[in-house]
């Protein structure tokens, strides 16, 4: 009953996959299933696949059931109006979905930010909320973002050489960041809170 009361709500399809020996559970011999239950777990775990089939869904719903699917602590210091709309027939990683409804949440303010294995939605506009921002987003170097999802959010320090710090503050405002860039006057440098693809 539950389970057709959350596809009613959210119309959402999770499906968790679970490989044992290179093979579907259901074609692996009882005798050969017997693995520890933590090893379950941690297979389970890393093979959790998530599809979008969200129809007026409400946001708190939708970002709920990113969390619980992903196995993530939920904090939530605010969330959009309205509500979402979205399906895809392309099956999802737990950090892809992330990354995907990111892409619905920042043009309107929001960010989901991953730490660890608690889940923060981000108030963009809210000072309270920028500051667990700035706790939230791992400072990394220039050489390590292109490793990085682009919708990861980090701290990154930019060396600006002989460019004028108030020159590149100004050209920077045509990206639209999320928060101004840190100028650090004495070296020269800047410090850009945003997606690692900015």
């Amino acid at each position: 009953m539950s389970a057709i009361l959350l596809s009613q709500r959210c119309q959402v399809l999770i499906t968790a996959v679970l490989t044992v020996a290179g093979a579907h559970p259901s074609l692996v011999p009882a005798q050969e299933t017997s693995a520890p239950v933590a090893s379950a777990t941690t297979a389970i775990a890393s093979d959790v696949v998530l599809e979008f089939s969200f129809d007026g869904s409400p946001w708190r719903d939708v970002i709920q059931w990113l969390a619980d699917s992903s196995d993530l602590a939920l904090h939530v210091g605010g969330l959009p109006t309205g509500s979402f709309t979205y399906s895809d027939s392309d099956s999802f990683t737990p950090q892809e979905a992330i990354d995907r409804v990111n892409l619905f949440l920042l043009p309107q303010g929001f960010s989901l930010v991953r730490s660890g294995k608690l889940l923060s939605v981000i108030n963009l506009t809210d000072p309270q909320s920028m500051q667990q921002l700035n706790a939230l987003a791992k400072l990394v170097t220039v050489e390590q973002l292109d490793q990085l999802s682009d919708h990861d959010v980090v701290k990154c320090i930019f060396p600006l050489g002989e460019l004028d710090a108030e020159d590149a503050v100004e050209e920077l405002n045509a990206l639209s960041l999320m928060t101004p860039p840190a100028v650090f006057a004495k070296t020269n440098q800047l410090m850009i809170t945003d997606t690692a693809g900015n």
